[in-house]
C-alpha cells in the first residue's frame, strides 16, 4: 500500500475510527453490532487488521526515541472545546476529541511503520532471531542493534551497535551489504559474523565469501571460511586464520576464548553483564583459555581469581573488582 493510499484512504480512516470507538472504556451492543456489520466486508476487515498490527507494534517500538516523538505528536490533545459527537448506527462514528487523537495516532503511526526502515535491538544479556522478509536470518547478540533497509538493487543493514550473525539469502541479483561504523561487509549467499567494539569492527565468516571495504580509503579484502578480520582507525588489517565455531559461539550461549588475553576476555563478558567486572591496572595481559556461559559473570569470575589468583575488593557496588591476591600465588 503507498503512502498516499494509507493516508487519503476512506476505509482506512473508518478503520482507525472504528479502532478508537473501541477503544473507550464504554462500548454499547449497539456499537458492537454495528462494528461487526461494517467489518463483515473483506476490505474493510483487511483494513482493521491493518490498524491493529500498527497498534501492536508500536509496543514492540516504543523505546525508539524517533517513534516515541512521532507518538507524543499524534496523541498531543485538541485546544479544549465542548464537542458533541453523534454516532450512526448505520454509518462509522465520527470522530471527536480523544477519538481523533487515537485514530490520527493509528494512521500515522501505521504509514510511519511501514515507510521508515525498521529497526531490531536486544538488551543486555538478551539475544534475538530475527527472520527478514528476503528469507535471511540475523542473531542480534546482548545489547545490539540495526536497521533494515532493503532496496531493489541491495539488501543494507546497518548495525548500530553491538555484534550479529548473519545468514544470507543468495540472491545474485542483490548483494547483501553490512554497514559498521566505516566497515562495509558485502556478500550474496553466506554466514557471518559482525562484531562493533569501541576501537574497530569485526569480521568473522563461517560459510561462503565476503568482500570488506573501508569508507572513504581504497583499500580492501576478502575473507574466506575460518577467517577474520578488524576495521578500525589504522585501516583493514590482513585476514588472519580463526575457528569461526569458536567466533561464533555466542550463538549457542558460550563464550570459547583460546590464549586471549585476560581483559579482552573481560571486556567480552562485561557485554552479557550489568555488574561489570574491573581489573587492577596491573593485570590484563595474562592469557586465557576456557568456555563460559554467556551472562555468568559469577562463574567466570571465579575461574579467573583460580587461574590468576586474584581476589575480590571493594567497588561501588555495580562493579566487581579484582586485584592481585598477595596470599596466593598464580595457578
Amino acid at each position: 500500500m503507498s503512502d498516499q493510499g494509507l493516508q487519503s484512504s476512506p476505509v482506512d480512516r473508518e478503520a482507525a475510527a472504528w479502532f478508537a470507538r473501541l477503544k473507550s472504556r464504554h462500548v454499547s451492543n449497539a456499537t458492537l453490532r454495528a462494528f461487526w456489520a461494517w467489518r463483515d466486508t473483506a476490505a474493510h476487515a483487511t483494513a482493521y487488521e491493518r490498524v491493529e498490527a500498527a497498534w501492536a507494534t508500536a509496543g514492540d517500538l516504543a523505546k525508539d526515541p524517533e517513534i516515541a516523538a512521532a507518538t507524543r505528536a499524534a496523541y498531543a490533545p485538541p485546544p479544549l472545546r465542548v464537542a458533541k459527537v453523534t454516532w450512526s448506527p448505520i454509518s462509522p462514528p465520527r470522530l471527536g476529541g480523544l477519538a481523533t487523537a487515537v485514530a490520527v495516532s493509528v494512521l500515522g503511526l501505521t504509514w510511519f511503520t511501514l515507510t521508515r526502515p525498521p529497526t531490531y535491538s536486544t538488551q543486555v544479556g538478551e539475544q534475538r532471531t530475527v527472520l527478514l522478509s528476503d528469507g535471511s536470518k540475523v542473531r542480534l547478540n546482548t545489547n545490539s542493534r540495526i536497521r533494515v533497509r532493503f532496496r531493489p538493487a541491495e539488501r543494507d543493514i546497518d548495525l548500530l551497535r553491538g555484534e550479529a550473525f548473519f545468514e544470507a539469502a543468495h540472491d545474485a541479483t542483490r548483494p547483501f551489504v553490512v554497514q559498521a561504523a566505516d566497515a562495509r561487509v558485502r556478500a550474496l549467499g553466506t554466514r557471518f559474523d559482525v562484531r562493533r567494539d569501541p576501537d574497530g569492527v569485526w569480521v568473522a565468516l563461517v560459510e561462503g565469501k565476503v568482500h570488506v571495504t573501508q569508507d572513504r580509503r581504497p583499500a580492501a579484502a576478502v575473507l574466506a571460511p575460518n577467517q577474520q578480520l578488524k576495521v578500525s582507525a589504522t585501516g583493514i588489517s590482513p585476514p588472519h586464520a580463526t575457528d569461526a565455531a569458536d567466533a561464533t559461539s555466542w550463538t549457542a550461549g558460550r563464550l570459547i576464548f583460546h590464549d586471549v588475553a585476560l581483559r579482552d576476555a573481560v571486556a567480552q563478558v562485561n557485554r552479557y553483564a550489568v555488574r561489570k567486572i574491573e581489573l587492577d591496572p596491573a593485570l590484563g595481559q595474562d592469557a586465557l583459555s576456557g568456555s563460559f556461559n554467556t551472562g555468568d559473570t559469577e562463574a567466570f569470575v571465579l575461574a579467573v581469581k583460580a587461574m590468576f589468583g586474584l581476589r575480590t575488593v571493594a567497588g561501588d557496588g555495580d562493579t566487581i573488582r579484582l586485584a592481585p591476591d598477595p596470599t596466593r600465588p598464580a595457578a
